[in-house]
């Protein structure tokens, strides 16, 4: 939305204040989204290092931790 002043111009100010707004939430979105993803991979890694016998205690067979790992970071 474009602001006007109070005679009726363009207010490039807020303009630009709203655009920079919006493009420091894309930014923080996004490096949220790879903070996700970082976790994510993290702890794919770490579950698929661990023994049957420590996947049996948490319910999981090794073909759930294969089809886990196999997924792409950004699917949870």
């Amino acid at each position: 939305m474009v602001s006007l002043t109070a005679n009726g111009n363009v207010d490039f100010r807020a303009a630009w204040r709203d655009a920079f707004a919006a493009l420091g939430t894309a930014i923080g979105a996004s490096l949220l989204a790879v903070v996700v993803w970082q976790e994510r991979a993290s702890a794919r890694f770490r579950l698929e290092g661990l023994d049957d016998a420590a996947l049996k205690d948490m319910g999981l067979s090794r073909g759930d931790v294969l089809r886990e790992i196999d997924k792409p970071v950004w699917r949870a």
